[in-house]
């Protein structure tokens, strides 16, 4: 843990030094998420197959109800930690509610889609970049997490991880009856 709080305080002083960078690190933890879903929407209606595009969406929306609707709460349930802005007395720069903070439910639900992302375009061997640029995003977002005061790193990681786990065994027991060639122009 002292690993933890040393990351937090890292990250957290970059707070209140510059008015724009204090804007980018709210965006990024409150506002990119509308970027992010609406990305993934996009390749959804991009999808032409019927079945390539259904098969999508149960990977996406399976892999991220089970990532942040189930793992997610029942860690909160077991291990209910409190956020730093509890713990440390400061003030961030986003209102939060007082709920659990491990792990983020940002980044089991944004990682979770971003794996889903990526493992469809592994699977069909489509030349997209569109995972892998969602998986930065998702990285960032849970990094500004940490600077705007809401989230512990480890938080942050342990939703990752999560949402890693959920992809990948949601792909596993999804029919892979998928033709090998998948045409999506995104």
């Amino acid at each position: 843990m002292f690993l933890d709080l040393y990351l937090f305080n890292f990250f957290h002083s970059l707070v209140g030094r510059w008015w724009f960078l204090d804007w980018i690190f709210i965006f990024l933890a409150q506002y990119s998420v509308y970027v992010f879903i609406v990305w993934v929407i996009i390749i959804f209606f991009r999808i032409k197959r019927k079945k390539e595009r259904f098969y999508f969406f149960f990977l996406a929306s399976l892999t991220a109800i089970l990532s942040r609707g189930i793992i997610t709460e029942f860690f909160r349930f077991v291990y209910p930690r409190e956020r730093p802005f509890e713990v440390l007395s400061i003030s961030p720069l986003l209102n939060h509610e007082t709920s659990g903070s491990f792990p983020s439910g940002h980044a089991a639900f944004f990682f979770a889609l971003a794996f889903a992302v990526f493992f469809f375009d592994r699977e069909l061997s489509i030349d997209s970049k569109s995972g892998k640029w969602l998986f930065w995003i998702a990285l960032a977002m849970g990094a500004a997490r940490v600077v705007v005061g809401v989230h512990w790193p480890l938080d942050i990681l342990g939703g990752l991880i999560i949402a890693f786990l959920s992809a990948l065994f949601i792909k596993k027991i999804l029919p892979k009856n998928l033709e090998s060639q998948a045409s999506v122009t995104y």
